[in-house]
């Protein structure tokens, strides 16, 4: 009992949540091959650390989609069996760590492969080479996602990313609550976006994108609430630097305009009208310290320091050289007027 408790730990229970996700994510990329390359979450496995548990909560709203009790009773298993592996090769010194990133790899591959061959009944060739293209697809799309633009300070804190895939997620599944046909779930979406406005366009434009594809799979919403979502991402960035009565004011507006012209339904105003009023109670103290948990401030502050010291290095040098020109330049005049006295006196 002892050695349990030891072996229950933040460290391994992150590597359970790593293992998890991979399989969960395989799972949906063998049962959904539409949701592929809306899979970039499966390469949080080759940044390591906090990044796992994104990978972790994606897997598991993702898994949710069409599943049953039976599945995940089966996927529950799965995970318990490797995470015994995990602390059986902890406890023998099994160097497991360093080939993490492979390890979630092969997980995908031989669990999706896995997968597919029991529910499909298909050849293993074809999961194997889908694990390997939606493997390295969904590298290069988180990659793309986490690295977008350091200097313009425009990606988010791992921690953030999760509140963020958490809507995405929701969304996704379908698990919705209608309050007077009012959606739950897409308040909370249009609430997120009125957020990342506050912090950069291109985030806010990534999350609508994923998010305009996934709301019409899942609603059958279609191109049309695509452009209601990213119009008013577009009218909130402008508006960032004003206050929240008049982004509001704007927001709901325009809202207004896309949906008689997309010919939409109008219970979208009510929507509109619910994710507003919430966002006015988002304190702004909030926003700010959230748009203080931006990857790259550090970094950018790092970057000016440097150009500072460069620019102040580049005038101290001017100067130097500055000093030194005038200073023989007044050599000179004291020279020149010892020489016309010495002349002068003879």
């Amino acid at each position: 009992m002892d050695k349990i408790n030891k072996a229950i730990t933040f460290e391994n229970l992150k590597y359970l949540i790593y293992i998890t996700g991979s399989f969960l994510l395989a799972r949906v990329t063998y049962d959904h091959n539409f949701l592929i390359f809306l899979l970039p979450f499966i390469a949080c496995s080759l940044l390591g650390g906090r990044y796992v548990f994104i990978s972790a909560i994606l897997g598991g709203y993702l898994s949710l989609f069409g599943s049953t009790y039976l599945d995940l009773l089966i996927y529950t298993g799965t995970v318990i069996f490797f995470f015994a592996c995990y602390l059986l090769a902890r406890e023998n010194k099994i160097k497991i760590r360093s080939s993490i990133k492979w390890i979630t790899f092969l997980a995908t591959l031989i669990g999706g492969s896995l997968i597919h061959l029991i529910y499909q009944g298909e050849y293993i060739i074809t999961p194997v080479v889908g694990a390997i293209v939606s493997y390295w697809l969904s590298s290069y799309l988180v990659k793309a996602y986490f690295k977008l633009s350091i200097e313009n300070k425009q990606y988010l804190e791992p921690e953030v990313s999760i509140v963020i895939f958490s809507i995405i997620g929701i969304s996704l599944i379908g698990i919705n609550v209608n309050l007077f046909e009012i959606s739950l779930s897409l308040v909370l979406v249009r609430v997120l976006l009125m957020v990342l406005s506050q912090l950069g366009f291109s985030i806010g434009l990534i999350v609508t994108f994923i998010l305009g594809v996934l709301i019409g799979i899942n609603y059958n919403l279609g191109v049309e609430y695509f452009t209601l979502l990213l119009g008013g991402e577009v009218v909130l960035f402008y508006l960032k630097d004003t206050n929240k009565i008049s982004k509001i004011f704007f927001y709901i507006g325009v809202n207004a305009l896309f949906i008689y012209l997309l010919d939409l339904n109008y219970t979208y105003i009510y929507e509109v009208l619910a994710a507003s009023t919430m966002f006015l109670f988002i304190p702004n103290d909030f926003i700010k310290k959230l748009a203080t948990t931006c990857i790259g401030s550090s970094e950018l502050l790092i970057i000016n320091q440097k150009k500072n010291q460069k620019f102040y290095y580049n005038v101290a040098n001017k100067m130097n050289q500055f000093s030194t020109l005038f200073s023989s330049i007044s050599k000179r005049i004291e020279d020149n007027k010892e020489s016309i006295k010495k002349k002068s006196m003879k």
